[in-house]
């Protein structure tokens, strides 16, 4: 086997030689290494039908010193008799360097807690690779496929009333932390070059999901999600898109330094306050353009601006600027005006009814008043003809005494006081 341009391996083993009942021995014999790891080997491993799993071991004795190594691969379900208790993709490894005080060992597996074979247990990884010679040996890798409080009494089939909010605190989908200067494998994992931070974090309710790889000098990636966010019952709302509220903000940037350099960026998110503000963000950044757009609303606007650069480098970027308020507003603006408009002459068309009602009733007092009037200018004249009947009716009197008078001769002094007092009268 020619593992690399630099490693070239040689094994003469023999396979499937049955030791018993569900035992069987294979590739069984010598190893031969050489290039930058020179040793000669035993190595052998051995299947097991009861648990399902398979054990290697190998003892090589090379120029970096002695090593010995045993591997567990496959999972042993109801290890130790244990119902909710599973043991496998196991590691031990320990290497003695001549001259060296010091060893370098490798050790780590895998432990599945909870109901076993119901897909809900709690799945627990750990691997470790320490040597003190080379230290681009080192490892370390590391992860749950969750953890939580609702996933700890799922997986053990316990009933507990908690609140949702509480149960998924934690690590609902996992997490994942490992460190390799090169790409390495372990029994049942893959660990990438680089530094690795996988996960998302359950707080309350509020999700953080990240991806982070950082692999110097090779690559950089770091992609991360958030949960909607709302604030002061919605007053402050943040999420990914004004066209999507089920998930929140997000941020990507893959930077590669080898082979080729090469650089990607994107942010996105949407805010919103008390419902009459609005911001849409996105950011693009690559190797041939950088791109920032901003659209929201900002009480009666919509506006747009847009920063583009596309360039060969940032350096030599030469930037353009476009700003643009959205014709919604005049739109905006004319229906608060034709409703303002709307409304005033309701009001006015309100005043000028009321304003009619005040001139009929006004009119009616007023025709009310010229009756009474009439009727009272009638009982003046009624009153007038008979004060006129009164006077003829009283010269009539008179005429009569007078008369008598003359005929009785009696133009005594009593007579006419007696007839003036009448006339007065």
């Amino acid at each position: 086997t020619i593992s690399s341009v630099k490693q070239f391996t040689f094994a003469a083993t023999v396979n499937d030689i049955k030791l018993g009942d569900g035992l069987i021995l294979s590739d069984a014999g010598l190893e031969f290494k050489i290039g930058v790891e020179t040793s000669i080997g035993l190595v052998a491993s051995l299947r097991l039908d009861d648990p399902p799993i398979t054990l290697q071991g190998a003892i090589r004795v090379g120029l970096q010193g002695l090593e010995l190594e045993m591997t567990m691969v496959g999972i042993w379900k109801k290890a130790f008799e244990l119902d909710w208790l599973a043991f496998g993709n196991a590691q031990f490894a320990i290497a003695l360097k001549p001259g060296v005080p010091v060893f370098g060992f490798a050790i780590g597996g895998e432990v599945r807690l909870g109901k076993l074979d119901s897909g809900k247990e709690i799945i627990i990884a750990i691997y470790l690779g320490i040597d003190p010679i080379m230290p681009r040996r080192n490892y370390f890798y590391g992860s749950v496929n969750k953890a939580s409080i609702g996933a700890l009494l799922e997986a053990f089939d316990w009933s507990l009333d908690l609140p949702k909010c509480l149960k998924e605190s934690g690590f609902p989908d996992g997490l994942q932390v490992s460190f390799a200067f090169d790409h390495i494998e372990v029994p049942g994992h893959v660990i990438p070059a680089g530094f690795r931070l996988k996960g998302t974090l359950n707080i309350l309710g509020f999700r953080v999901s990240s991806d982070i790889v950082i692999d110097v000098p090779r690559r950089i990636k770091i992609d991360i999600h958030m949960s909607p966010l709302h604030l002061a019952g919605g007053l402050l709302k943040l999420y990914k898109s004004r066209s999507d509220s089920s998930t929140g903000s997000m941020f990507y940037a893959d930077i590669k330094i080898l082979p080729v350099p090469s650089v990607e960026v994107k942010a996105s998110g949407y805010a919103s306050v008390a419902g009459i503000m609005h911001s849409q963000t996105t950011l693009e950044i690559s190797n041939t353009e950088f791109k920032l757009e901003m659209t929201g609303r900002f009480f009666l606007f919509d506006a747009t601006l847009l920063v583009h650069a596309p360039y060969g480098s940032l350096e030599t970027a030469a930037f353009s600027v476009y700003g643009l308020l959205s014709k919604a507003w005049m739109e905006e603006l004319e229906k608060r005006v034709v409703a303002a408009i709307d409304e005033a002459g309701k009001a006015a068309n309100a005043k000028l009814s009321e304003t009619q009602d005040k001139v009929r009733d006004a009119n009616k007092a007023y025709d009310a008043a010229v009756q009474t009037l009439q009727q009272k200018q009638r009982d003046v004249e009624n009153a007038n003809k008979k004060f006129d009947d009164a006077i003829a009716w009283l010269q009539h009197k008179q005429d009569n005494v007078y008369r008598l008078c003359s005929l009785r001769t009696c133009h005594s002094s009593k007579s006419i006081k007696l007839f003036n007092s009448i006339a007065r009268k």
